[in-house]
């Protein structure tokens, strides 16, 4: 017969038992990061070697270099709310098409805005021209939607495509419909949703792409945490160091372009539209415990510490 175990030899099973599941947990997501980089790399080799064998090979040189991923907080949402134990190659084809996408919105909006730093490096236009950088973009746009067509589900190319003209029509509204006279708050979420939203609730949704029910809750929780994101982005577009960030700040004032940041008093609007938006996330999953954790999670580890680095220095 076997000796009983006592107190601190069960306090010891626990803690080793605690720590390899949170490692278990932090390799499956480096193994389901890595892949999605690999997949966004392969596409970006196809299309290296699609161009002219007499392409200037400089310019080659300097597009690998500004290609690195960035955050990938889109690609750590879908994890963190997948069911983690089986993460399926659709999964990680619609990651990194919404990586991809991401990138070629940046390379547009760069140029549209003038900017010449991104992530602590000259922009796309500043290194290739406005034109390369636009039409570098649209091959993005391209090459996402062919890799998530090559899915074995179909449901998720139709998903990106409805999630792709959300997100444009968001922008047209932002550029020519929003004033500082009509904006309100909900105008300013319906905004945050539709720019920064749709490509947080595509990969939220594309976690449970077959059960209706539980994609469309996720897709909420993905829209939510994308507003939030972007309402915090405003605010450092206002109040954040170009040279602690990274990027070029203050465009949206520069274009009259309103964000809720412009108001006197938009700091204390923001943060209390930020946690009610981050509370209602996390509230929508309350009949899944498991990735409502997860969220939690995914926004202590991966937003606030952001957002709080971000703000400190200048707040």
């Amino acid at each position: 017969m076997s000796e009983p175990i006592n107190d601190l030899d069960y306090l010891v099973l626990l803690y080793v038992k605690g720590y390899s599941y949170i490692l278990g947990i932090m390799l499956k997501e480096k193994e389901f990061i890595d892949s999605t980089v690999l997949c966004m790399n392969s596409v970006f080799e196809k299309l290296s070697n699609s161009l002219d064998k007499n392409s200037d090979s400089s310019k080659i040189g300097q597009l690998k270099e500004l290609l690195a991923p960035g955050k990938l907080l889109r690609t750590r949402l879908a994890f963190a709310l997948s069911s983690q134990s089986s993460l399926s190659p659709d999964l990680v084809k619609a990651a990194a098409a919404t990586e991809l996408i991401h990138s070629a919105t940046l390379f547009h909006d760069d140029v549209i805005d003038g900017a010449d730093i991104r992530r602590a490096k000259p922009t796309m236009w500043k290194m290739i021209g406005s034109t390369g950088a636009i039409l570098l973009g649209d091959l993005f746009f391209c090459s996402a939607v062919e890799l998530v067509l090559s899915a074995s589900n179909p449901k998720l190319g139709k998903a990106f495509a409805a999630k792709l003209c959300q997100l444009c029509e968001a922008e047209l509204e932002h550029e020519f419909c929003v004033d500082a006279e009509t904006a309100s708050i909900d105008s300013a979420e319906h905004l945050s949703r539709g720019k920064t939203g749709t490509l947080f609730a595509y990969v939220a949704m594309a976690t449970a792409i077959d059960d209706d029910e539980k994609s469309a809750v996720l897709e909420e929780v993905g829209f939510l945490i994308g507003a939030a994101y972007q309402f915090h982005d405003d605010l450092l577009d206002i109040k954040g160091d170009e040279g602690q960030i990274g990027k070029t700040l203050g465009t949206d004032a520069d274009r009259d372009k309103f964000t809720l940041a412009q108001l006197s008093d938009g700091e204390t609007i923001i943060n209390r539209e930020i946690n009610r938006l981050c509370t209602k996330a996390v509230a929508l999953l309350k009949g899944y415990p498991e990735l409502q954790y997860n969220l939690r999670n995914y926004i202590k580890t991966n937003l606030l510490p952001s957002w709080k680095l971000n703000l400190e220095k200048v707040g």
